[in-house]
């Protein structure tokens, strides 16, 4: 090893910063296996590929079935589950007047340019036991994943914030355990997240609240995503769920993992999958706790979504348009000698791509989220 510190006594830091500890007489070459994230969120997403113009994409969806076109029907024959009946004729020899209207609702999806930068040197590149570029890009792409499943996660938040009595007092989209939701939540919130309001027992998940959650999708008419609906939840609600004998009892193992990622059990008409990159708020309502203490009095809030078809819209990175589109996700290594490093003292790669992410409720004025975020906490 005495020529390599000789070479670095030169002068300079060897970059990456920590390439020195990667220089041992004895060695494992295999890598420990890295901490990967389960991002699941994307999987479920409604995907357009990248625009031929402009930097959006549009999303549509016709309105729900209804009865306000039908002729010939009674009040009481046209009325429904929060649908006034009206009653219509239809007269041989007289011209209807009464037309169905259909409504096709849209949401934009604003995309915006995402990346990141990697470099190490000549030296590193060349006594190195690992391949740099190999390294670095493997690196640089569960990076990208893991941020880009945390603008879908935050995207979901956003779509139901203090929508509580947007669709119809006492049955929001928005959930919690426990408490009475009696208004907006960010005010349900702050009373959850208080402790002494909310213990960790009474604020966890179950069977009942669950249910609750299922219920208000499928009068809702949301659609499923292959038969069930997809509860992305955290591992710490996964913790409480099941340790309940009642869930351990009436739940079945997912046999169908292809189709639904990391799916774990089978309840009521919802898979369970778990996700590591999951939503935790602090002491202020859709914000992401992440290293910051939480007040004394309050407890961490953990969200689970379930997911409907159509939930969410983003991109998809994988563009198969012949010639592809410049958004479109692209590694680049650049390796080779110019003007700012004419003898080729540096490599740098990075990534980018255009990405942007929104719930799918669209401006039809009967469309409703296809996704309820059910807030709890967890005993673990």
């Amino acid at each position: 090893m005495a020529n390599t510190i000789q070479i670095f006594n030169q002068g300079g830091t060897p970059a990456p910063a920590d390439f020195a500890n990667r220089l041992q007489t004895f060695f494992d070459k295999d890598l420990k296996e890295a901490l990967k994230f389960q991002l699941v969120l994307a999987t479920y997403a409604s995907k357009q590929s990248y625009p031929a113009h402009g930097d959006s994409i549009r999303f549509f969806r016709p309105r729900k079935a209804n009865t306000d076109g039908l002729l010939g029907l009674s009040a009481a024959e046209s009325a429904g589950p929060l649908r006034a009946g009206v009653a219509t004729t239809l007269t041989e020899g007289t011209t209807p007047t009464r037309m169905t209207d259909v409504g096709v609702g849209y949401v934009d999806v604003q995309l915006k340019q995402r990346g990141a930068i990697a470099s190490h040197s000549d030296i590193a590149s060349a006594l190195d036991l690992f391949n740099l570029v190999k390294l670095q890009s493997k690196s640089l792409g569960e990076d990208a994943a893991l941020g880009l499943d945390g603008i879908c996660r935050q995207a979901l938040i956003a779509g139901l914030a203090n929508t509580d009595t947007t669709y119809g007092a006492g049955h929001p989209f928005e959930r919690y355990p426990y408490i009475t939701i009696t208004d907006d939540s960010s005010t349900d919130y702050d009373t959850f997240k208080v402790t002494a309001n909310v213990s960790n027992s009474n604020g966890k998940i179950t069977r009942a609240v669950h249910l609750g959650c299922i219920t208000q999708l499928r009068a809702a008419n949301v659609p499923t995503i292959g038969g069930f609906y997809v509860a992305v939840t955290p591992p710490q609600v996964m913790h409480d769920l099941r340790q309940d004998t009642t869930w351990v009892s009436a739940a079945t193992q997912v046999d169908t993992k292809d189709l639904y990622k990391r799916g774990e059990i089978k309840l009521d008409g919802a898979v369970f999958v778990e996700a590591d990159n999951a939503s935790i708020e602090g002491d202020t309502y859709q914000t992401q706790l992440g290293t910051t203490a939480i007040t004394g009095t309050n407890t961490k809030v953990f969200s689970t979504f379930y997911l409907g078809r159509d939930a969410f819209g983003c991109v998809e990175l994988t563009d198969k348009r012949a010639g592809g589109s410049m958004m479109g996700p692209k590694l680049i290594v650049n390796a080779n000698p110019d003007k700012n490093d004419p003898l080729n003292l540096k490599t740098v790669l990075g990534w980018k791509a255009f990405f942007g992410c929104k719930a799918l409720i669209t401006s039809e004025t009967s469309d409703v989220p296809h996704y309820v975020q059910l807030r709890t906490k967890s005993t673990f």
